[in-house]
C-alpha cells in the first residue's frame, strides 16, 4: 500500500512540473488591465458599448497576437500575467483567461 502512494506523489509531482513547462502566448486584441478593478470596468465599458467610460478607465490597453507571457495568478473568471524579457522591462496585468494560449498550440 505505502509503495501505491509513493507511486501516486511521484506521478503527481511529474504532472505539476511539465504544466509549470508549459510556456503561453498572448491573443490578439484582447484587453489587458493593470488592476482586476479596471478590468471589471473596461469590460462593463465594452458590454454596453459606453465610449465615454472605457475613455476615464486608466491602465488598459489591447493585447498583440505570440508575446510570450508568465502565468503569475489563475483564477476562474481573471488572470494575472507577466510581460516582459527583462526584469526592468516588465509590466503586470490582469486579463480574461481566453486572452493567453499555450505556445506549443497543445
Amino acid at each position: 500500500m505505502r509503495g501505491l502512494w509513493g507511486s501516486a506523489l511521484l506521478l503527481a509531482l511529474l504532472a505539476v512540473d511539465a504544466n509549470a513547462a508549459d510556456e503561453y502566448v498572448l491573443q490578439g486584441k484582447r484587453i489587458l488591465c493593470t488592476t482586476p478593478r479596471s478590468l471589471q470596468e473596461a469590460l462593463h465599458a465594452i458590454e454596453y458599448k459606453d465610449r465615454n467610460l472605457m475613455m476615464t478607465i486608466q491602465g488598459c490597453r489591447y493585447s498583440a497576437e505570440g508575446v510570450p507571457v508568465e502565468i503569475l495568478q489563475d483564477n476562474i473568471n481573471m488572470i494575472k500575467i507577466r510581460i516582459g524579457e527583462t526584469e526592468s522591462l516588465q509590466k503586470e496585468f490582469w486579463t480574461l483567461p481566453d486572452s493567453i494560449k499555450r505556445a506549443n498550440g497543445r
